[in-house]
């Protein structure tokens, strides 16, 4: 997998070979298909062949804007028609269908190519006579589904009304009557946190409290065990729980939301697949999350091994098609794995020419082993000392082998008394067949240039003693005990004895040098829909305690939107497909630079200028039953209170109120926030936002810039438009072109 600096060295390349790949999904004939398309001719697999049919590429814009709602959209695709040929795919039903698009080199390999693009069909259309069309949107339409369409019914008074869900805390919402012969209400989704109170759960009739219920969180149902009597019946609630925690912050109530609630069929996929060890067809950029302490090594597209930084997952070959490798933690207790000249190998009636040919990493390190002239066994042990041994465990010893004069190699634990289960392998070097005892626990992989790999296994007894790892050169299938030539031997290379959970083959192979190394284990998980990442970061930087209540018919989509907005954030869908919250703010530093060698000559200009507003109110806190002119004996604060729909807070710069002669009102925003700390904090980010004038610039940028990302801070340097010294903005829009390669950024500061 290639990293982020050489996928940009690619995009600035000239001599690149640059295809776009297309992975749309249809129903023909009742049967879901996929079918895999591209722009230029691509091998990919004989399972998956993909068709140079596409006309062009691909062009995608997404924005944000303090003022309006996120977007992301995508241009047709485009598919060649000319005779009719594809015709039939008219008939066949690609509404909703998912489609997906990758760019790379036609000299790569599927496994290193970018997703750019992941969404879904609107439709297919004739672009013309010749030309078929797929009209393309993002995967956000799919959240314009009702939170919930599930109705009180049986003999409520309002059979018909919605059950309520609540996010987060609501304070004072009027609970629909589920049964007027129990006193029964509803104040929430099955399983909320509960009804709030001073002191105990409590009821209200025009704001009078009551105490005397029954709350039933697994249902969200309450009832008065006394009547009721007149008034108005409201409560306050702590509303739905997500992985069962209740959840009061944004970023959580969002992905609760989106995976949870509305449509089952439209739902997200959430962070809850965590991958068991194996290999997977998902590709890296199908993980939202992927976490391994240490380095760590895998089979490449070539057939060599590689090296994986740590914390980057693997895309292993060695099945033959690049799949994503997910390891337990695993533990190299043979020491100089790639050293057998070390004085810790016993070397029996050999001798080890270190170094004398290139290993299966493609460094010069493996080692020869040569035969003396002897009659007898030419072998290389280590001795693992009982106390690195666990009883009753099954361990496997693996090393990689090449013919080097003798085409045949035996393998064995060597102590035998240790084991319950004997394992001694033979290994022709040059057709790969294992013989032996205990063969059926013997695995084998070959790799290029004559190189394979021998995996025995065994298992501890009760009590385990020492082991000692063999290596023996072998004259025949059968004998590796003869009389050596004093010329010929074997390569070798990799060894490693290591603990397995069962008795499956060796894990992938880890180097030690003057000590044993550990493997850390590959943290995976995979999920199409969410960005956890940012969706973390987000949660971290924005913790304020929401309420939202639903008590009609609201889409998801709608839902999540109010949310975000309370602190100036959208819902965004990546490119990739993933759901993110950006917030609209205008940083002060940025790490990235975008210089004027990094923009096309003369492309920059002016395309948006913003009113300067001197204040900023901001409503909190919303009471969702307004109770004007109450007669009960409550304090007049109190009633006060039950009267506002909102509290609010107002931020004032009377400096840019004097300067600009602002003195209009502010209209108010209303937010999902509770505490008049937070209220108050949100006024004054918006207010020094929208106290500066914020100019936002259009320009064309080079290949290298379509890795900045929506919402990302950067200093803007030109030779225009007081831009000299650089200024600090966020990236407000950006649309790519992945036909031509080209990038138009808008950067707003």
């Amino acid at each position: 997998m290639i990293t982020d600096t050489q996928f940009a060295a690619w995009l600035a390349d000239s001599t690149a070979l640059r295809v776009t790949l297309f992975e749309v999904g249809a129903i023909s004939g009742g049967v879901e298909v996929t079918r895999y398309l591209s722009n230029r001719a691509y091998t990919g697999s004989a399972a998956a062949p993909y068709q140079a049919i596409v006309a062009g590429g691909l062009t995608v814009t997404e924005s944000i804007s303090p003022t309006a709602d996120a977007s992301l959209a995508a241009g047709d695709i485009e598919i060649y028609n000319v005779a009719g040929e594809r015709d039939a795919w008219l008939d066949d039903v690609w509404k909703n269908c998912p489609v997906v698009a990758f760019v790379g080199d036609v000299r790569w390999p599927r496994a290193d190519f970018r997703m750019v693009f992941s969404g879904t069909i609107i439709d297919i259309g004739c672009k013309s006579r010749d030309r078929l069309n797929l009209r393309l949107t993002n995967k956000m339409e799919r959240l314009n589904t009702p939170v919930t369409d599930v109705k009180i019914g049986g003999n409520a008074t309002n059979p018909d009304a919605l059950v309520p869900v609540v996010l987060g805390e609501a304070s004072n919402i009027s609970p629909p009557l589920t049964n007027p012969n129990t006193l029964e209400y509803a104040f929430g989704w099955p399983g909320s946190e509960g009804i709030l109170g001073l002191t105990t759960p409590e009821m209200r009739t025009d704001g009078k409290p009551r105490t005397a219920i029954t709350v039933t969180k697994s249902t969200g149902r309450v009832t008065f065990n006394e009547a009721v009597g007149p008034g108005q019946v409201t409560c306050s609630v702590q509303g739905v729980k997500y992985q069962g925690e209740y959840v009061y912050t944004i970023s959580k109530l969002v992905q609760c939301l989106v995976t949870t609630f509305g449509n089952a069929a439209n739902r997200f996929i959430g962070p809850s697949v965590l991958l068991a060890a194996g290999n997977y067809s998902y590709g890296a950029t199908d993980l939202f999350g992927f976490a391994r302490a240490t380095t760590a090594t895998y089979t490449g597209a070539d057939g060599s091994i590689q090296a994986a930084a740590a914390n980057v997952p693997r895309i292993d070959y060695s099945t033959g098609a690049g799949q994503l490798l997910v390891e337990g933690a695993a533990t190299n207790l043979l020491r100089f794995s790639e050293q057998a000249d070390n004085t810790l190998f016993t070397k029996g009636m050999l001798t080890v020419v270190a170094n004398a040919a290139l290993a299966p990493d493609g460094t010069m390190t493996a080692d020869k082993l040569v035969e003396n002239t002897a009659l007898g066994q030419h072998s290389l042990l280590q001795a693992v000392p009982s106390a690195s041994l666990a009883p009753s465990t099954w361990y496997a010893w693996s090393r990689f082998y090449k013919a080097a004069g003798r085409n045949f190699v035996f393998a064995s634990v060597g102590t035998f008394a240790s084991q319950a289960a004997t394992t001694s392998i033979y290994l022709n070097l040059i057709t790969g067949q294992v013989t032996g005892t205990g063969a059926a626990r013997a695995t084998v992989q070959q790799y290029p240039d004559g190189w394979w790999r021998l995996t025995v296994t065994c298992q501890t007894n009760a009590a385990p003693g020492n082991v000692s790892p063999g290596s023996y050169i072998a004259e025949s299938q059968t004998s590796n005990n003869y009389q050596g030539d004093g010329t010929s031997g074997v390569y070798v290379w990799g060894g490693q004895f290591e603990a397995l959970p069962t008795s499956g083959p060796a894990s992938s192979y880890i180097p030690t040098t003057t000590a044993v190394a550990t493997r850390a284990a590959d943290v995976a998980y995979y999920s199409n829909d969410l960005d956890s990442a940012s969706l973390a970061a987000f949660d971290a930087a924005n913790p304020q305690p929401v309420g939202l209540a639903l008590t009609e018919r609201t889409n998801v989509l709608v839902a999540i939107q109010q949310l975000a907005s309370s602190v100036g954030a959208q819902p965004v869908m990546s490119m990739t497909g993933r759901l993110r919250l950006v917030q609209f703010d205008i940083p002060t530093s940025a790490a990235i630079e975008i210089l004027r060698s990094h923009q096309l000559d003369k492309s920059i200009a002016v395309v948006n200028r913003t009113e300067v507003a001197a204040s900023v109110k901001v409503g909190y806190c919303r009471n969702w039953t307004v109770q004007p002119k109450l007669e009960t004996l409550l304090p007049a604060a109190h009633k006060n209170l039950y009267s506002q729909q909102w509290l609010s807070t107002t931020a004032t710069d009377t400096a840019v109120q004097a300067i600009y002669r602002l003195d209009a009102e502010p209209v108010q925003i209303d937010t999902c926030l509770l505490r008049v700390a937070d209220a108050q904090v949100e006024a004054a980010r918006r207010l020094a936002i929208a106290k500066v004038p914020r100019t936002t610039y259009r320009f064309e940028a080079s290949p290298a810039q379509m890795l900045t990302q929506l919402g990302a801070a950067v200093k803007l340097y030109s030779n225009r438009f007081g831009l000299s010294t650089g200024r600090v903005g966020l990236v407000t829009s950006r649309t790519l072109d992945w036909n031509n390669f080209h990038v138009t950024l808008e950067v707003t500061v």
